[in-house]
Order: C-alpha cells, then structure tokens, then sequence
C-alpha cells in the first residue's frame, strides 16, 4: 500500500513538473532593441519580458548576423523583477535578434550597422577618410569625398578615393582607408560618405562628421 501511494505521488509531481515546464515554454519571451540602426562601436540594449522566470534565471541571446547560415549563441541575459531582462552588446553586422527560454523563442529584432567613418586633413590640399567596422572586415570600395553647396542648399561629390587595409589583420577593428586631394575654397564644409553599393549588403550607408577646408 505504501509503495503505491509512493507511486501515485511520485506520479502526481512528474505531471505538475511536466505542465509547469510546458505552461513556461507556452509563455512566450518579447524582446526590442533601443535601436534600429546603429553606428559600429555603439552599444545595442536588447529587452524585454520573460514570463514565468524567477530572479536570476538564464535567458539565451541568439543573433542571425548578415552573412551567416543562422542564428548562434551571443550571450546570456538573466530574469529579473517584474519578469524583464536586459542585455548589452555592440553589433559588428546587420542582424536579427531572439531571446530563447527553454525551447521558446521571441520575436526577432532586426538592427542594421553603419561602419564609422572619418574624414581628417593630411595637409592643405590632401584629405584622408576612414571607415572602421569589426575584425577583418575591411573595404576596397570607393568612398565618396562631398562638399557642401550653401547656394543650393545641397551636398555635391567632389572627389573618391579607393579604400585599402589600414590596420592590423588582428586588431579587433578593421580600419580601411583613402586619401584624396581637393582644390575647394578655403571655408568649404566637406564629409565623407560611403554608399549602400560601397558598404554591400551587410552594412548601412553612413557619413562622416563635416569639417571646414
């Protein structure tokens, strides 16, 4: 007798454990990001809700980075008060986002990266542009060099410049640059642009700041 009421209660916990694993797998985490584009070297915060989770306990990241067969682990955010969680990371990629709790997973957020370009003076007459983004990711695509027109009220492309490697293979950034000569007016507002054909498809066109010739 006793061994079948052990049975039974044995029985009863499987069940109650089973449907409270199955009732936190059928509860399904949100996720959003602070950001839908960012610029290379900014930081992303991806949240959300996991209900059902206690204090302290594991949520899976996982990122479908541009480029890539699927998603793959990128990090753990943890439960905490009111069920919410939140994770940072800085994004080298165009990417889609998911948390998983369980077999669960969110809903996806999707982020695009512009690289982080720089235009800086050489000298006089000579500018040099730089575009960074993640290890080993380097461009041998044109950047642009522009030139704002006050009486127009426009930017016009006054020049580009074939990019090449500028700094080391192992380096965790991938720097890439150009130089290019100019014969504008002292005064004249200039930037640097990299186009969506010059960025591909894993990237975000971008700009520079401005400076003065």
């Amino acid at each position: 007798m006793t061994r079948t009421v052990s049975i039974a209660v044995a029985l009863v916990v499987a069940v109650i454990a089973a449907s409270t694993a199955a009732a936190r797998s059928a509860a399904r985490p949100t996720l959003g990001a602070s950001a839908r584009t960012v610029s290379f070297g900014d930081t992303l915060t991806l949240q959300g809700k996991a209900p059902g989770l206690s204090h302290g306990e594991k949520i899976q990241v996982l990122a479908h980075a541009c480029g890539f067969t699927g998603p793959v682990p990128v990090g753990t955010a943890r439960a905490g008060a009111g069920d919410t969680y939140k994770f940072t990371l800085l994004p080298q990629l165009n990417a889609s986002y998911v948390v998983q709790v369980g077999t669960t997973r969110s809903n996806a957020a999707t982020v695009t990266v512009r690289p982080a370009v720089q235009l800086r003076r050489v000298n006089a007459h000579t500018f040099a542009a730089d575009v960074s983004v993640g290890a080993g990711q380097y461009f041998t695509s044109k950047v642009v060099v522009q030139a704002y027109d006050a009486a127009k009220g426009r930017w016009r492309t006054v020049a580009n410049g074939l990019l090449k490697p500028n700094s080391d293979p192992g380096e965790p950034t991938a720097v890439s640059s150009a130089k290019v000569r100019l014969g504008v007016r002292a005064g004249t507002r200039l930037r640097a642009l990299m186009t969506q054909a010059a960025v591909g498809a894993c990237y975000r066109p971008a700009t520079s700041s401005s400076l003065t010739a």
